[in-house]
């Protein structure tokens, strides 16, 4: 572990998309803002990917250095996952706890320790960050963050695995203000998490679970009055289904 002894508030996280050639928008690393924003959080979100802003690698490490995290929390896909690992060797000097989360360290946590990340995390994130918070604060047993994988001394830990999400109306709404320099247009709405498949090469799995109706018209009501919103980005793993819910809406 990079950090030896408990973070005091307020705590300060960047969450980071690395840069790889396909132009997205960080909705996971919005929700975790979100999530982290209701811990009196200092919270920044760089997506180097953008296309309203050209980075190199000196000026994300001059940004992140500047910030002085105590968090980096880093999200890696499996198709550009060696550019993220490439990243984590940079920040080898950074005094921050480097927390790796996203589709690939779900299906390979172990791999995302050997490759420089302090703790990585399986699944959803929403609720485990702010668990690992209160664990990095001194408040909880690390062992008892469910969903994590973390070196203790020469040992790899795996901890209990946490349950899906069930309850989106308990989260707060994406904070898509927390991402740097953003001229964002076309925001991503979230609509089913899980598909219904047990696909071995995929993180997608288990039943598929709706966000309320309610829940999806105050997003949208909440991202179309902003400045500058031009598109809509429905994300569902599942886009026709469930046939009553898509009645209803």
């Amino acid at each position: 572990m990079r950090i030896s002894k408990a973070i005091q508030r307020p705590v300060r996280v960047l969450l980071f998309q690395p840069k790889f050639p396909v132009r997205s928008i960080p909705l996971g690393l919005a929700y975790l803002a979100a999530a982290l924003e209701e811990e009196a959080c200092d919270i920044q979100i760089i997506n180097a990917s953008a296309p309203y802003k050209h980075y190199t690698r000196a000026s994300l490490l001059k940004d992140i250095t500047t910030f002085e995290p105590h968090i980096f929390g880093i999200t890696l896909s499996t198709p550009f996952v060696k550019q993220g690992y490439d990243f984590i060797t940079s920040l080898s000097r950074l005094p921050a706890l480097i927390v790796a989360g996203g589709p690939h360290p779900t299906i390979r946590p172990e791999e995302a320790i050997k490759h420089g990340a302090d703790i990585a995390v399986i699944g959803e994130g929403e609720e485990t960050i702010k668990e690992l918070l209160q664990a990095l604060m001194g408040n909880i047993d690390l062992e008892k963050v469910r969903g994590i994988v973390y070196r203790k001394n020469s040992e790899i830990i795996r901890t209990p695995a946490r349950e899906p999400i069930t309850d989106f109306d308990k989260l707060p709404m994406p904070d898509f203000s927390l991402v740097r320099y953003a001229k964002i247009v076309a925001y991503p709405v979230e609509r089913i998490r899980g598909c219904g498949m047990d696909c071995e090469f995929c993180t997608v799995k288990g039943k598929p679970r709706c966000a309320s109706v309610e829940r999806l018209m105050k997003q949208i009501t909440n991202i179309v009055d902003k400045p500058g919103c031009i598109d809509l980005l429905i994300r569902s793993e599942v886009l026709n289904a469930p046939y009553d819910f898509k009645i209803h809406i």
